[in-house]
């Protein structure tokens, strides 16, 4: 493994580490008046900045593991696949029941219905697709490449969506502040699993460029918004709590596989 790798690793420990603490010891009205807010997006800068230095930008040949680096690949596709298949069944009955995502909309419109049912159907393909990628692995014990077509693209249509309505949404035009870091994840986890799409289905040869510094960052931003809002919970910080409300059951677990993908890319040996 590359040194810069290793170094990588640690910056974005020490980076999503000092992200929670700043999330958790001020509010979001707080950061604003203080200053921490630019501080926060500063942090956010460099952290991001220096994983994509230190991974590099060269192309790599496509690594394939087996053994227990293939087990945990294995088994976080099919958490991320059984997440996204049952967040898609929940969104789906409460649509049949007049609610709407976070965050709900003043006034439904056409647009609004439209974006949620792309949202569900991207959730259940991409739920397919991380499932059987998940039980090919678990049958051939080894990450090898499939061809699973336009399946692939289901969970980055699903993030595209949540992109999408955030940011047309009401509560994103009043405090841009309120997830910055949130959305943040939401744009790297829709180029993170991008990058795994043409990787699981076998459309390149090679490691797509930039899916080291890009699953990290992935990796640091979601577990750093999972912390966050398991310590507002326990602190009963109302108004934090609130403000990670973008994240869903599946951004732990893609987190989880972002970090899985890491691991198994920078420090499994390739097979003969």
């Amino acid at each position: 493994m590359r040194l810069g790798h290793r170094v990588a690793c640690a910056v974005a420990a020490v980076m999503g580490l000092a992200l929670t603490v700043m999330r958790l010891a001020w509010t979001p009205a707080d950061t604003v008046k203080s200053g921490l807010y630019t501080a926060t997006l500063c942090v956010i800068g460099i952290a991001l900045a220096a994983l994509f230095f230190l991974c590099g930008t060269r192309r790599r040949e496509l690594i394939s593991a087996k053994g227990l680096p293939a087990f945990l690949s294995a088994a976080a596709s099919a958490w991320v696949g059984a997440a996204l298949v049952i967040h898609a069944a929940g969104t789906f009955l409460d649509f049949c029941h007049g609610e709407y995502p976070y965050p709900q909309p003043v006034t439904a419109t056409a647009l609004n219905r439209v974006v949620v049912i792309v949202m569900i159907l991207g959730a259940v393909l991409g739920g397919v697709f991380f499932l059987l990628t998940a039980v090919r692995w678990f049958i051939n014990r080894r990450t090898d490449r499939a061809s699973f077509g336009l399946l692939a693209l289901g969970p980055v249509l699903w993030t595209w969506a949540r992109l999408l309505w955030y940011i047309t949404s009401f509560a994103s035009a009043v405090n841009r502040y309120r997830s910055v870091t949130e959305t943040a994840l939401v744009l790297f986890e829709m180029l993170f699993l991008l990058a795994f799409a043409r990787y699981a289905s076998g459309v390149e040869e090679r490691t797509p460029r930039f899916a080291l510094p890009i699953a990290l960052c992935t990796a640091m931003l979601g577990l750093v918004s999972c912390f966050t809002r398991f310590g507002a919970y326990v602190m009963q910080d109302a108004m934090l709590f609130s403000g990670t409300a973008l994240l869903v059951a599946p951004d732990l677990a893609i987190a989880a596989l972002a970090a899985v993908f890491v691991g198994q890319q920078m420090f499994a040996v390739p097979l003969p």
